[in-house]
């Protein structure tokens, strides 16, 4: 791939915690206002989701997907997906919260063209045949 762009999925979000922490630590020191990283989009954040969403009946009927993207070895960004599977659908977990909802990805100003394709291939090709659900994803996301 181009920029050596790899993609990896993991269904437990404990297994890239240090990467995703990376990713916020990143966020944290970069101090642009046009960065869009938000709590939303925190490690922390994700972990309650992640408890909440797969306990109970959920988790029988629902997976949290992350698929971390890497560039050159380094973590780059986080794709998380709550993926049921009974509707086949696909969308960013929001829990039903007002806050911005996005790829994990403090490098907004570094997405290329060549990032964006090889996100948007990825994701054609791993949840293809599912409905995807972008509905609460600003439009300013890669």
């Amino acid at each position: 791939m181009a920029n050596n762009i790899f993609f990896e999925r993991y269904t437990n979000i404990r297994d890239i915690k240090k990467q995703w922490l990376q990713l916020d630590k990143v966020a944290d020191s970069i101090n642009d206002e046009y960065i869009k990283y938000t709590y939303y989009q925190t490690y922390e954040w994700n972990e309650f989701l992640y408890d909440h969403l797969t306990k109970g009946l959920s988790g029988l009927t629902t997976t949290m997907c992350y698929d971390l993207v890497t560039v050159s070895g380094k973590p780059f960004g986080i794709i998380p997906l709550t993926v049921t599977r009974l509707s086949k659908k696909a969308r960013i977990p929001s829990c039903r919260v007002a806050g911005v909802l996005n790829m994990v990805c403090p490098y907004v100003e570094d997405f290329g063209e060549d990032i964006v394709s090889a996100v948007a291939d990825h994701i054609k090709r791993t949840y293809k045949g599912m409905k995807l659900s972008l509905a609460d994803v600003p439009c300013c996301s890669p």
